[in-house]
């Protein structure tokens, strides 16, 4: 809501918007959903697309939706195709291939783009999907935004309010209490900032339910992560010392249960050395850790 009065709202841009979790590439295929997704959103903005190639299409639709002004792009799990195939890795790479050279565009297209944004739970090293887009700025670990996608404790408390005093009375608890239970356990995310932020869909389904339990697990943990997780002697996951590079990404056919769990939110940063350039990992709350243990024994 900070930014309703310090924008130009008659300013207007073409939007692309490309959702790959909309996509229908397990029945069509990568690359010709990828032509029906483009040809949707040409629809959307009456547009007409003739370029018989993935690349030549993609980029089409650019430069045409950009006739009026610059567009925004916006690319949301950008890394499915290549998750919901993590156990079968020549699909996986057949479909990163094709990932790669539908994004090559990107780059030769900034004059036309306004503003881009690329979201994702992974980030694959050896042949990475963006090489040819080498001006991204990946803002995974940035102080400057951790604070950017979750719920800090001030906000908790200025907007959860009434719903904070509606449990105290319930529980038969203190105000004071309640916080300190709810921040056990839905807070503890940090990705390098100061503050830690609670998880948005966990806390807004216990004050919905009006209970304490496990919500993110009941939307649904990945198949692969626990299968690759499992496969570790030790799953203790606490107070682990890392660099950036060695949670930040991870091969195709070699996974690093570190990274794994950092990208899919199970782990996250406790603190960071900045003398000896190292990150300590750990369980973000007790959500997570009662419950990944548990997984991975029923599993």
């Amino acid at each position: 809501m900070w930014i309703e009065n310090k924008w130009d709202w008659d300013k207007k841009y073409a939007i692309i918007h490309l959702k790959f979790s909309k996509s229908d590439y397990q029945e069509l295929g990568l690359r010709d959903a990828l032509i029906s997704e483009l040809d949707k959103s040409a629809a959307i903005l009456n547009l007409q697309l003739s370029k018989p190639t993935l690349k030549e299409r993609f980029e089409e639709l650019i430069v045409k939706a950009s006739a009026q002004g610059k567009v925004v792009l916006l690319i949301d799990e950008y890394d499915k195709p290549i998750i919901d195939y993590i156990e079968q890795p020549d699909k996986a790479n057949e479909n990163r291939e094709i990932l790669k050279q539908f994004y090559s565009i990107v780059k030769d297209s900034e004059p036309y783009i306004r503003f881009l944004l690329i979201t994702g739970v992974s980030k694959f090293s050896k042949a990475p999907i963006f090489s040819d887009l080498n001006n991204l700025e990946d803002i995974t670990v940035s102080e400057s935004m951790n604070d950017l996608v979750g719920i800090t404790q001030q906000e908790l408390e200025t907007y959860f309010i009434d719903d904070i005093k509606k449990l105290t009375n319930k529980f038969e608890t203190t105000e004071t209490e309640l916080l300190k239970q709810v921040m056990e356990w839905y807070n503890g995310y940090n990705w390098g900032g100061d503050n830690t932020l609670y998880n948005p869909f966990s806390l807004i389904s216990f004050f919905q339910r009006e209970q304490f339990s496990n919500f993110w697990f009941e939307a649904g943990t990945p198949t692969f992560l626990i299968k690759q997780v499992k496969c570790q002697n030790d799953i203790n996951f606490e107070n682990l010392n890392t660099t950036q590079s060695q949670f930040s990404c991870f091969n195709l056919g070699d996974f690093s249960p570190m990274a794994l769990l950092f990208q899919t939110g199970y782990l996250t940063i406790k603190k960071y050395d900045h003398k000896r350039l190292l990150y300590t990992l750990c369980y973000p709350n007790k959500e997570v850790k009662h419950s990944l243990p548990q997984l991975f024994k029923e599993a």
